[in-house]
């Protein structure tokens, strides 16, 4: 496992890499990727998502948790390890039906903001996990379509903004 600076953990290895131009200001892109309103539209089938600040020095800083609730009962429980507005968010996913288990293991999100003029914005999503070698290309499939699709999706919310 590979380390990174900001992480404060070791890294499994890289499992997907997106990356996705926003014609947005980078301010606008990463409270879409951060605020519950808007996840509310780009995280299709959500019922709910609730922040819990009381662990964090400051609302959305590291320490905060992320409860996302999706239509069907499936929950995702989300701590956020890195805050650095506009730029980078470091994301670790604590529990869910399929963390520590055989399928996704010791997941690490890094959403990384960087502007590409006064009005656009790339997106360079990464994600690094573990899994079994027999499930993890499917494992690497499904998370890397899911994280796709959000991606997507966000690009339309902020054009609608």
């Amino acid at each position: 496992m590979k380390q990174h600076p900001l992480a404060d953990q070791s890294l499994e290895p890289e499992q997907y890499r997106i990356v996705v131009d926003f014609k947005a200001p980078i301010e606008a892109c990463f409270k879409a990727g951060t605020a519950e309103e808007a996840m509310m539209v780009w995280v299709p089938n959500i019922k709910s998502v609730e922040y819990d600040h009381t662990k964090a020095a400051v609302p959305y800083g590291a320490g905060s948790f992320r409860h996302v609730r999706m239509n069907g009962g499936v929950a995702v429980v989300e701590r956020v390890l890195v805050s650095q507005p506009p730029t980078l968010l470091i994301y670790s996913i604590e529990a869910n039906a399929f963390v520590n288990n055989h399928v996704l293991r010791n997941y690490r999100g890094f959403m990384h903001f960087a502007p590409l003029a006064s009005n656009e914005t790339r997106l360079t999503w990464v994600g690094h996990f573990a899994s079994t070698p027999l499930l993890r290309p499917l494992a690497r499939t499904v998370i890397r379509g899911m994280i796709r699709t959000f991606a997507t999706r966000m690009s339309g919310y902020l054009t609608r903004q």
